[in-house]
């Protein structure tokens, strides 16, 4: 539907070019300057806008700019190594190490997530590995197990993120007329809950950081 007479349903968003894109980027540039930052690609998945995605950040760095992308990594490693030269960060969400977990979770398995981020580390990547942690999804022992023996076959670790789940976006689906994606009776994760994962972890060597 691309209209809506009675004004009901309404298009959020609108087709780009890469300048385009990249006009609204530059306006920031002081910042960037001050701060060292930069632009992020994130979605949705930038890797399932390949052609565009990766115009856009060829264009962002022939301007000098620094780029980071967030991504599953979940492509062929021909792919990704073709952005290698395209990007200064990469921030890298992991569900779960579990395969059929994985699966249940996201609907694909997680094996080509594993060994590209494998070959990330092996080559030197500037990577932040991110879990999303989510009380009664991923919030479990068995990843945690996993994930300290799947760092601790890396060739370096990664600096590891933990992103706590919360609630803010369940009354935004409320207010666009639908239900959440997710069951509305999973609590907000905390830090506490979370710091004995990220202790295991430092005693490894890996630094850690909750979000």
């Amino acid at each position: 539907m691309e209209a809506c007479p009675a004004g009901a349903l309404e298009l959020v968003g609108k087709q780009m070019t890469v300048e385009e894109v990249l006009a609204v980027v530059r306006r920031d540039q002081p910042f960037y300057d001050t701060s060292g930052g930069g632009m992020t690609l994130s979605g949705g998945e930038p890797l399932a806008q390949y052609a565009f995605s990766g115009a856009l950040l060829s264009a962002a760095k022939t301007e000098g700019m620094h780029t980071a992308i967030e991504t599953t990594a979940f492509a062929p490693w021909e792919r990704l190594a073709a952005w290698r030269p395209l990007l200064d960060l990469w921030l890298v969400d992991l569900k779960h190490t579990d395969d059929t977990r994985h699966r249940t979770l996201t609907g694909v398995p997680n094996t080509l997530i594993l060994e590209n981020i494998h070959r990330m580390t092996a080559e030197g990547w500037p990577i932040i590995l991110r879990i999303p942690w989510v009380p009664t999804l991923n919030a479990e022992e068995a990843f945690c197990d996993g994930l300290e023996a799947f760092l601790a076959d890396c060739a370096t670790p990664p600096p590891v993120e933990f992103m706590p789940y919360h609630r803010l976006g369940i009354g935004k689906w409320s207010a666009l007329g639908g239900s959440a994606v997710i069951d509305e009776a999973i609590p907000a994760a905390t830090r506490e809950e979370i710091e004995p994962w990220a202790a295991r972890l430092r005693a490894r060597g890996v630094s850690v950081k909750i979000g």
